[in-house]
């Protein structure tokens, strides 16, 4: 069952389109924001990479859009099932539960793929037409990552490559949370279209609750960004973000399955 999730992903389109779409905004902003800026000095991978501040629009983008992108690959693959009959076959063979599991865990990890390689894509590009110049606190004292904008700051500054990966992993979790909002709720909803759209909306209803009540450092939107200047990130709000978009939706998934999938 395990090994038939996984081939069932990697098979669809909608997995390569999602990656299609991230890297695509990961070159443009790249080409666009980056590049034209190489010949007039040497910039370094670390301070111009999509997670930096460049005052480009597209990093808002990217991480407006990632919920949505992270939902593409699987979430709505049970209610593909259903549609097409393979679930019939599924739940003959009494592995429902199994089946369940895996594609928990599968479209979690899908959705972390997804965006990861869109930002390790940014990271490439970075590394291939920048020189490998480290970060310094005085030199690049201006990008603010000495106060709370970022985690770890000290960190940053003595390994400033595997603060980035820190960063994308950081992405990863967060991109498999909002895969596993549309899988919940595939579970009630028929249109697949509408499940891939849950993610986005709650996502936005989350940062708009955030931004009202201005619990800034509890939206994704902000501390998925490696300088979040302005803002000031700190590690409890990101678990606790993490704790409530993780557990909510694994019970009303848990709830739905054994209500009307297994009796």
């Amino acid at each position: 069952m395990l090994n038939s999730c996984f081939i069932k992903i990697f098979q669809r389109k909608a997995f390569y389109f999602a990656i299609l779409i991230g890297c695509a905004l990961s070159g443009i902003y790249f080409f666009m924001d980056v590049y034209p800026n190489i010949k007039y000095g040497q910039i370094s991978p670390y301070t111009s990479w999509i997670e930096s501040t460049t005052g480009s629009a597209i990093p808002g983008l990217f991480f407006t859009l990632m919920p949505i992108l992270a939902a593409l690959p699987a979430a709505d693959i049970y209610r593909r099932d259903v549609q097409t009959g393979n679930w019939n076959f599924i739940a003959t063979r009494g592995k429902k539960a199994n089946y369940f599991f895996h594609l928990f865990t599968l479209n979690f990890l899908a959705g972390g793929i997804v965006v990861s390689i869109s930002l390790l894509f940014n990271i490439y590009l970075s590394f291939m037409t920048m020189p490998n110049i480290p970060v310094d606190p005085l030199i690049n004292g201006n990008i603010d990552l000495v106060n709370s904008s970022t985690l770890f700051p000290a960190f940053y500054y003595q390994h400033p490559f595997l603060h980035m990966l820190f960063y994308v992993f950081l992405s990863f979790i967060f991109a498999g949370v909002f895969a596993n909002i549309g899988l919940a709720a595939s579970l009630f909803i028929n249109k697949s279209f509408i499940v891939i759209l849950i993610p986005f909306i709650v996502s936005n209803v989350w940062n708009y609750i955030g931004y009202v009540f201005r619990f800034d450092n509890y939206i994704p939107k902000v501390f998925l960004v490696q300088d979040s200047s302005y803002f000031d990130i700190q590690v409890m709000p990101i678990v606790i973000t993490f704790l409530i978009l993780f557990v909510i939706p694994s019970v009303v998934y848990i709830y739905g399955v054994k209500k009307f999938v297994i009796r």
